[in-house]
């Protein structure tokens, strides 16, 4: 027996696409087959995403199942999209995989932002049970030493207090080959005094997109943690074929709460 499609059924799903940095991405939201004796006229999703690395520009319905423009919210944390569409006319797919908007979205970063598709809703009743998530990867495609330190539980840049057991993250990158190990990374620590502390990474880049991260407890090589003050991040990504080297560098703040 061949299974009917039936309203209840309706899935949704996120593309997963490749952009540059500093680009506006589309990406398509697509349905499963709808017919029009259905009479879906509605529909609501919300999507979250990584606002680091992406920021929400704006829904496109162009060439697309959706007839009227959606009303649109942003979270005040600018990191979940709210959409909420209404028209006179239902929505019809003949076939699985029609673009029912698009979601434009700013390039802020290298690396790979999810796109959570937590919910979506048909004529304010019918929840969608299926719903298949997406990604944006900016993958590094020219010969840099990447470095960005951040701190994402306190929404503070290169500030943390490993004293009250804070980590930061250290990410990094550079341009690879696809399916060759040819670049090294190598993190080094020093003080404002220009000594070297900690050598939290020396290791082979084997990621695809060439991009990494280490999650650094402000402790020094002996396992102490440092004390209050002013460090630098310096990343050297060293070419295992020919020797050849790209180097960046970035401070980092260990800082008590202010009281």
């Amino acid at each position: 027996m061949i299974p009917l499609a039936d309203i209840n059924t309706i899935s949704l799903k996120l593309e997963n696409v490749e952009a540059t940095k500093n680009e506006v991405k589309p990406v398509n939201v697509t349905v499963s087959k709808m017919e029009e004796i259905w009479g879906v006229r509605k529909y609501t999703l919300r999507v979250g995403f990584n606002k680091r690395i992406l920021s929400f520009v704006d829904a496109d319905i162009s060439n697309t199942l959706s007839d009227t423009y959606p009303s649109i919210e942003l979270s005040a944390l600018e990191d979940t999209v709210y959409i909420s569409y209404a028209s006179d006319n239902a929505l019809v797919s003949p076939t699985n995989n029609g673009t029912l908007l698009k979601l434009l979205f700013r390039t802020l970063s290298y690396g790979e932002s999810p796109l959570d598709l937590t919910s979506g809703t048909f004529n304010d009743s019918i929840s969608v049970n299926l719903l298949t998530d997406g990604k944006v990867t900016i993958p590094i495609r020219k010969r840099i030493s990447w470095l960005s330190i951040y701190n994402s539980n306190y929404n503070k840049k290169n500030i943390f207090n490993p004293w009250l057991n804070q980590k930061i993250t250290i990410e990094y990158g550079c341009l690879v080959q696809t399916g060759v190990s040819s670049s090294k990374a190598i993190i080094r620590i020093y003080d404002s005094q220009g000594r070297l502390v900690a050598t939290p990474v020396n290791k082979i880049i084997e990621t695809s997109n060439g991009i990494e991260f280490y999650s650094w407890d402000g402790r020094d090589r002996n396992k102490n943690l440092l004390p209050i003050g002013l460090y630098y991040c310096h990343l050297e990504i060293i070419d295992r074929v020919n020797g050849n080297s790209e180097t960046s560098v970035q401070p980092i703040v260990v800082a008590a709460e202010l009281k």
